[in-house]
């Protein structure tokens, strides 16, 4: 059983869900540890949904988009937006609201069509309603 998705859960089951993830971990650590700070502190990033939806998207999503038959892509993008679906219908308005700025930001471009072919029915509905909400026409073929 997954568990819901809010601010205290997403990083958890993120790493869950997308061990991959791992690989930003590492690099906060690192990025930590050359700044002088704690490298075991990841609070900033944990409780950060925007953050966590940005390294997703650049680091994980959007070679797997550019790629997807590489190998283990399919199943990365499958993992990837399960996760992301359990996120689109969180109760968590800062979850929610959050991950639409990302989207926004980083998965609307020239990756929204491949994205909105792997997505599932709430994320869908959440990029459409980015799209509109960023004044760009949603392709007919994603109205049906």
């Amino acid at each position: 059983m997954t568990k819901p998705i809010t601010v205290s859960t997403l990083f958890p089951e993120l790493l869950r869900t997308v061990p991959e993830f791992e690989r930003c971990v590492t690099r906060e650590r690192e990025n930590a540890e050359q700044s002088g700070g704690d490298p075991e502190d990841l609070d900033h990033m944990k409780l950060n949904p925007y953050s966590l939806a940005f390294d997703l998207f650049t680091v994980i999503l959007v070679p797997a988009l550019e790629s997807p038959e590489a190998e283990g892509a399919q199943d990365l993008l499958a993992r990837s937006f399960d996760l992301l679906e359990r996120a689109a219908l969180s109760s968590d308005a800062y979850v929610r609201d959050n991950l639409s700025l990302a989207t926004e930001d980083f998965l609307l471009g020239d990756h929204g069509p491949t994205a909105y072919a792997h997505a599932g029915p709430a994320f869908r509905t959440l990029m459409t309603e980015c799209m509109t909400a960023e004044g760009i026409e949603v392709p007919e073929s994603w109205r049906a």
